[in-house]
């Protein structure tokens, strides 16, 4: 889906506000439930609020990995 925004979560905020059902799967309050990726790179907490989007840049929502 393509958006406006300027950083991965404002993206992932955006989605959530076009597709209000994934709002529940994208976030607890406004905390991101998912790792975000930019460009197939996993990004860091950090770096989803604060990285810079460009024109064409991906941003994906992954489900929370926990292994043993």
């Amino acid at each position: 889906m393509a958006c406006e925004a300027g950083t991965p979560l404002e993206a992932l905020r955006a989605a959530a506000a076009l597709v209000p059902a994934l709002a529940p799967r994208l976030f607890q309050g406004e905390r991101p439930l998912v790792s975000v990726s930019l460009n197939g790179r996993l990004l860091t907490p950090a770096e989803t609020a604060a990285a810079a989007l460009a024109d064409g840049d991906r941003v994906g929502a992954h489900p929370p990995v926990a292994g043993g």
